[in-house]
């Protein structure tokens, strides 16, 4: 399988006066929390996949809600995988989309150091967008805790924090249950969390470089995740259907976590090893499944009146 992340890891174009509403680059700071006290490869390794993230974050919401036809050019468009309708007081619908290139050129050389004159299969980009009537803060508290999502994934068996660099980036340890005829996947991974402007929030997750990761687990092939995350975007103007509008852009930094209602877009990405490319559809065609499954982990708190300690994001 090939990872096909090269293209990706290129940093997307900074927004431009004609895009007040998604301001995606990081915070004006000399140095933004999550970065205190990683290794400088470590560092450098998040960067990337903060760059993948915002890249197809912007190119998801220039395909679907302004009509870019960008990514089918490349050769990569928006495939729609599943639509649920959802209901009204969760958010609404939850849609969700694979980008798949067929095939891209194997890196495998013969033992003249000459490339292999083949292609391999390319893992699809999965991405989901939807809305839920909570705040940013009050979401932070499902997307932060990997011990959870066994709760709402039905694919996952367990997850951990195994240690955390500081209070915006953390090393996790995440297992998921074998798909017949393929056995369970591991995955070894460093996260963290960025503010915005605007009040949105940005979370990423990818593999730990090989030299970081643990021995491997017996009776689990470690997978590789390029990256996955999360786009949380606060909106005024309360819940619409995953499709943005102009009072979103109104919120402001210092109310923004209390704005009860956010747009979420999702993607993960993700090198499972040799396993039957059936495997990838069957995972995309869920993916809507398992984000219902999640907004609804996280709105269950609230429908319950239930008020826990402060979620405000230390970031």
């Amino acid at each position: 399988d090939a990872d096909d992340d090269d293209d990706a890891a290129a940093p997307a174009s900074p927004a431009g006066k004609d895009d007040p509403l998604w301001p995606l680059r990081g915070v004006d700071a000399p140095r933004e929390p999550w970065r205190e006290g990683l290794p400088k490869e470590l560092e450098a390794h998040l960067e990337a996949a903060f760059a993948r993230m915002e890249k197809q974050t912007r190119a998801v919401l220039d395909a679907l809600h302004r009509n870019s036809d960008a990514e089918k050019k490349r050769g990569r468009p928006f495939i729609a995988s599943t639509t649920l309708a959802g209901v009204a007081k969760e958010g609404g619908r939850i849609r969700t989309w694979y980008q798949h290139s067929d095939r891209v050129p194997s890196e495998k050389r013969r033992k003249d150091g000459s490339l292999k004159d083949k292609t391999v299969f390319s893992p699809p980009v999965n991405v989901g967008i939807f809305d839920a009537p909570v705040s940013v803060a009050h979401m932070h508290r499902s997307i932060g805790d990997p011990s959870t999502r066994p709760q709402w994934d039905s694919f996952c068996k367990f997850g951990r924090n195994v240690r955390s660099f500081n209070a915006n980036c953390e090393q996790n340890e995440i297992l998921f249950k074998p798909i017949w005829p393929v056995a369970g996947r591991d995955q070894q991974l460093i996260s963290a969390r960025r503010r915005l402007p605007g009040g949105a929030r940005m979370y990423v997750a990818t593999s730990l470089p090989p030299k970081f990761q643990p021995p491997k687990i017996p009776g689990y092939v470690r997978a590789k995740l390029i990256t996955a995350g999360y786009y949380v975007m606060p909106r005024p103007g309360g819940c619409g259907d995953g499709v943005p509008t102009p009072s979103d852009a109104t919120a402001s930094d210092d109310a923004s976590e209390d704005v009860g209602a956010v747009m979420i877009i999702s993607m993960f990405h993700v090198n499972l090893g040799s396993v039957p490319t059936s495997i990838y559809w069957f995972v995309s065609k869920k993916f809507a499944g398992v984000m219902q499954s999640f907004r609804r982990f996280a709105i269950k708190p609230l429908r319950r009146g239930e008020r826990g300690e402060s979620t405000r994001i230390a970031v």
